[in-house]
């Protein structure tokens, strides 16, 4: 089967992420969850793809979340997936929200995008001293 030409037929490659929750977690603290993502085998045949950018998108900059880009840097074929860190570490109680979002181009064409690959949420709590 041949590829559809990149941007001609609006074709662009799927990206698969898994949200990730952090829960309540102390102020002042620090955890860190994996998270992953994937560029699934289908019948539109899927193109490689070529990762330039991992990094955490929120709108309430500066963001609790930080994120490692782990094994997603270069080349990300039909059919795999990579691997990333996410750490929440927040300064002041209350909800936040962010993603994790994925700049992108075709390994083997001319075309660039950008996903929101996985939705992240953590909300953070008052230290509890003696209990």
């Amino acid at each position: 089967m041949k590829p559809p030409v990149p941007g001609g037929d609006g074709f662009k490659p799927i990206i698969i992420g898994v949200p990730i929750e952090f829960g309540a977690v102390n102020v002042l603290s620090s955890h860190t969850k994996d998270g992953s993502v994937s560029n699934p085998e289908d019948d539109r045949g899927n193109l490689a793809v070529r990762i330039l950018a991992v990094e955490i998108v929120s709108d309430n900059p500066p963001s609790p979340f930080s994120v490692r880009a782990g094994t997603c840097a270069g080349v990300l074929v039909e059919g795999a997936a990579c691997h990333f860190k996410v750490t929440f570490s927040p300064g002041k109680v209350g909800k936040f929200t962010a993603s994790v979002g994925i700049e992108w181009e075709y390994a083997f064409y001319a075309d660039t995008g950008y996903w929101n690959a996985a939705f992240v949420t953590g909300a953070a709590k008052q230290l509890e001293v003696g209990r």
